[in-house]
C-alpha cells in the first residue's frame, strides 16, 4: 500500500482481509460508469452557470 511518504506491505491475512473488506465496500458504493458521467456532466453545467 503507498502512502505519502512511504510503502507498507501487509502480509498477515487477518490485515490483508481488512483492506480487502475497504476495498469490496468502497467497489460496492461507487457510481457506475454512466452514473460517474451523468454526475460529471451537472457539475459541469453547475460551474458554467455560476461562473
Amino acid at each position: 500500500m503507498d502512502t505519502i511518504t512511504s510503502d507498507l506491505v501487509i502480509t498477515q491475512n487477518d490485515q490483508v482481509g481488512h483492506y480487502c473488506q475497504l476495498h469490496r465496500d468502497l467497489a460496492d458504493a461507487a457510481l457506475t460508469t454512466a452514473d460517474s458521467l451523468d454526475f460529471l456532466a451537472i457539475v459541469a453545467e453547475n460551474l458554467h452557470r455560476t461562473g
